[in-house]
């Protein structure tokens, strides 16, 4: 019998690749200067992500009105045509900013240098566990696109130190779902 899902429950990590060399060199040594467990930008972007949200999948059904009643048909496209393949990651803001400045200086390079607008970022992996750890389901996604990153709104009036958190998007142009045996 299978139990109710705890949210808790998935591993993903941005691979290597996600942060280019030359944005890694640049943030690097301020991850040491501060004394970090992390050896590396993309170690300490990994441990900041708070929040997947993948998306809703809608079917357009076709609306005919007849004489007494309205009937509802399937859609003509191809079903694919309609699925999002949009996902957001929920990071959690660090002081002085620094997670956000990050992942502001990745976006730039995916989207603007010249080593990165012709290829798309490596695959993602969201892998579903059981309540023992085991893996249920790997959600992967293929030919992804770095494609946005929400607002970040400073505030002299705010002075209370508080957990907050921004959204990075992405766009993918194959998910591919596969279950463990």
């Amino acid at each position: 019998m299978l139990r109710n899902t705890k949210n808790n429950l998935v591993y993903f990590r941005f691979p290597y690749e996600f942060v280019p060399e030359e944005i890694s060199n640049k943030y690097d040594p301020l991850l040491k200067a501060y004394q970090t467990p992390f050896k590396s930008t993309v170690e300490y972007l990994n441990s900041l992500i708070t929040n997947i949200t993948l998306p809703s999948i809608s079917v357009d059904n076709i609306q005919q009105t007849h004489a007494r009643a309205t009937r509802n048909f399937r859609g003509g496209l191809d079903i694919y045509r309609g699925i999002s393949k949009e996902f957001t990651i929920d990071m959690r803001l660090t002081e002085g900013y620094l997670s956000y400045f990050m992942l502001y200086d990745i976006l730039i390079w995916w989207n603007d240098s010249v080593d990165a607008t012709d290829r798309y970022i490596n695959d993602f992996e969201l892998v579903t566990l059981d309540l023992q750890g085991r893996e249920v389901a790997t959600i992967k996604y293929k030919e992804i696109l770095y494609n946005s990153i929400t607002e970040l709104t400073l505030a002299y009036s705010d002075v209370n130190a508080q957990f907050n958190t921004f959204s990075i998007g992405f766009n993918s142009n194959i998910v591919d779902i596969s279950p463990k045996l």
